[in-house]
């Protein structure tokens, strides 16, 4: 099985109701545990009340007179007998021994209380539990006699259970409202989800608009929605680039290969003299160079777009320069051009040595390209701190104003002279990519008296999130 089948499942409404149900369970269960712990406290205050007031009521009733040892039991018994006509609802018996302690201790009230595990008298003036369910209490009245009285605590705790009970009811009723509640919201944030999701799936393909409906929906919500028709946006404009690139390369590739193709057929029409071979191949030939260089730009432009950036090694952009411009230079030369090369300080630096010098080579082949005859061309590369900065100036027709904000978009071409093809509109787009990719920036210039003039800042370390500040003071 792989690990993508292991993924365990899970819905947004099951852990929402588990949520709520295991929050309010426990809310009510300490709630209840606190309630009931709260009423049997009360509870048993109240039994030891009960005992301290009849033993009170008792010492009150005999502190003032006190019958004869004969008369005492027969008056204690109509004493009991009112204690207990005025609690009716409790049910207790006493226990009274003379002050000898040598008698037989005499019984009054429910006598079925009194087991024969009852307390002896002592300890005196001490509430404490028998064992089975009953509190006893004694204590000695002032003509010595000492009375104790035994309460059954079972009517007491008996409202105890009945208030567990209650709660108990309370809680599964507030535990069945909570489900419903959560059940309902829960159903709900599930079908404004579906919702969307039901959108995306009909939306057709990335070329269509794409509206998502935000009706009734929560802030929450919407701002996934937000989010998904921003990646949708972004997906359909990649959709779009991507198809105009495909249109611009076949469009830019067919004009050359039908040129090719014509000048070969019309070369094979008739017999013709070696010198003009020669010079239909020496066209063509420059012609295929075009088209590789293209191409090349091509594939070096679609791969800085899918990857990150390439391997990054040391190398000096003086050395590097000076050899990667070789052809360019016999280029210039050979349409008249004054191609000239300066450098200043320490231009080592670390990058993706391929898209760095690529990129640099189509900025001085498209200021080849725009420069006409006897016009000049400056580069100039210097060194200043943990940046390397160029300027590349030439004497052309300059850039017009209302291309500048997307002169380094693929396939944008300025309006070249009558009969003079221009380039493939690739070469600025792959030196931005190089540039950014490395964390500096690449951006036109206004040089007076110049024709075109770019200006690049170079970390000598990639700082994908830099923004190096420009000097255009160190190339002066």
């Amino acid at each position: 099985m792989s690990k993508a089948n292991k993924i365990k499942r899970w819905t947004l409404r099951g852990r929402i109701l588990q949520f709520l149900c295991a929050t309010a369970l426990i809310i009510a269960l300490a709630l209840s545990a606190a309630g009931v712990r709260f009423v049997t406290q009360a509870a048993d205050r109240e039994i030891d009340a009960l005992l301290h007031e009849e033993l009170d009521e008792v010492k009150a009733a005999f502190s003032l007179v006190t019958p004869t040892p004969e008369a005492f039991a027969e008056a204690f018994s109509e004493v009991a007998e009112e204690l207990h006509k005025s609690h009716p609802g409790a049910s207790f018996a006493w226990r009274l021994w003379p002050p000898d302690g040598c008698q037989r201790p005499r019984e009054f009230g429910k006598l079925e209380e009194l087991k024969p595990e009852a307390p002896a008298c002592e300890p005196l003036d001490q509430s404490f539990k028998t064992g089975d369910g009953h509190r006893w209490r004694s204590t000695e009245l002032a003509n010595g006699y000492t009375v104790g009285l035994i309460l059954d605590e079972e009517p007491h705790f008996a409202l105890v259970r009945e208030f567990g009970i209650v709660v108990l009811v309370f809680m599964l009723v507030g535990l069945a409202g909570i489900f419903i509640v959560g059940l309902s919201l829960t159903n709900r944030v599930s079908s404004l989800l579906s919702k969307v999701a039901q959108e995306v799936r009909g939306i057709s393909g990335p070329a269509e608009e794409v509206q998502l409906s935000k009706t009734k929906l929560p802030d929450e919500i919407r701002e996934v929605v937000d989010a998904l028709e921003g990646l949708l946006q972004r997906t359909r404009e990649e959709a779009n680039a991507s198809r105009l690139l495909i249109a611009g390369v076949a469009h830019e590739l067919r004009s050359p290969l039908q040129n090719l193709i014509g000048e070969a057929e019309v070369a094979l029409l008739s017999e013709r003299t070696p010198q003009d071979y020669q010079a239909l191949l020496t066209s063509q030939l420059d012609e295929l160079r075009e088209l590789g260089d293209a191409i090349q730009n091509l594939v070096a432009l679609c791969s800085t777009r899918q990857e990150a950036g390439g391997a990054l090694e040391r190398f000096c952009l003086q050395d590097e320069l000076e050899f990667r411009l070789t052809r360019e230079k016999q280029r210039a030369e050979r349409e008249g051009l004054d191609l000239t090369l300066e450098f200043r300080g320490d231009t080592c630096l670390q990058g993706d040595r391929e898209a760095i010098l690529t990129g640099l080579r189509n900025l001085v082949s498209n200021a080849i390209d725009w420069t006409p005859r006897g016009g000049k061309i400056d580069l100039v590369c210097a060194g200043q701190g943990e940046d390397v900065l160029m300027t590349i100036c030439d004497t052309g027709p300059g850039i017009p104003k209302k291309l500048i904000p997307h002169i380094f978009e693929p396939f944008v071409r300025g309006e070249a002279a009558s009969g003079r093809r221009i380039g493939y509109g690739l070469g600025l787009a792959l030196a931005h990519s190089a540039a950014t990719a490395q964390g500096g920036t690449i951006e036109v210039v206004d040089v007076e008296g110049l024709g075109a003039s770019f200006r690049i800042v170079l970390p000598r370390v990639p700082r994908p999130a830099a923004r190096p500040a420009a000097r255009l003071a160190a190339l002066n």
